[in-house]
Parts: structure tokens; C-alpha cells; sequence
């Protein structure tokens, strides 16, 4: 009895440390995140898309100079980025980046993709 507690014990074990493994890729993709900047404005446009205006360009390699960004009304984390942006009591104590992306039709705007990062400065 105890050596098939013994082995299922080790197995577990195994099993686990397998789990956790790690393997870091060669290569991955690149990510675009925006420069870390101040947030000036936030709006709502007609079709329930939000709109973060920086005081300078967001940074975004290929459009650095933008200064729009837009979560865009139909965006399946839009709610989240609305509870995270809800939860800023004071805008001058941070300051936002975010995987984005330029908008190809938009030459003044880039669109928010799959994170937002509020970061805290005393």
C-alpha cells in the first residue's frame, strides 16, 4: 500500500514540475505598447467608442505623433478598460500606455488592442 502511495506521490510530482516548465520562445512577436503618457481628456463618441487624448503623441512606433487613442465601441475588453479608467481618481498622478495599433484609415487616431497599463507617479 505505501509503495502506490509512494508512486502516485512521485507521478504527481512529475506531472506537476511538467506543468510549470517554461520555454522561452527564440522568437516572438513584437508587441506595440505606446509611450507611457499623461492623459489630458477622455470622451465618448456617438457609436459608444472612448477616446483618450495624451497632451503629446502616444509614442507608437509608425505613428508616434498621434494623440488620440480609441477604444472602440465594439471591443471585447471595452468594459474592463471602462472599470480600469473608472477606478483613476486623479489623472495627474498617472499615466497610461497600451497595446495599440495605428488605424489605417485614421491618419489622428490609434486603436487600442489587448492591454491597458495605468501607471502610478507620486
Amino acid at each position: 500500500m505505501k509503495k502506490k502511495q509512494v508512486l502516485v506521490l512521485s507521478l504527481a510530482l512529475s506531472f506537476s514540475s511538467l506543468s510549470n516548465a517554461y520555454i522561452k520562445p527564440e522568437t516572438g512577436p513584437d508587441i506595440p505598447i505606446t509611450q507611457k503618457r499623461n492623459i489630458t481628456s477622455i470622451s465618448v463618441g456617438y457609436d459608444g467608442s472612448w477616446y483618450i487624448d495624451s497632451d503629446i503623441g502616444w509614442g507608437l512606433s509608425g505613428c508616434p505623433d498621434v494623440k488620440t487613442m480609441r477604444i472602440i465601441y465594439n471591443h471585447s475588453l471595452k468594459n474592463d478598460y471602462i472599470k480600469l479608467l473608472s477606478l483613476i481618481q486623479d489623472y495627474s498622478k498617472v499615466k497610461l500606455s497600451a497595446n495599440a495599433t495605428c488605424n489605417s484609415k485614421n491618419d489622428f487616431l490609434i486603436d487600442v488592442q489587448q492591454f491597458i497599463t495605468v501607471h502610478k507617479f507620486n
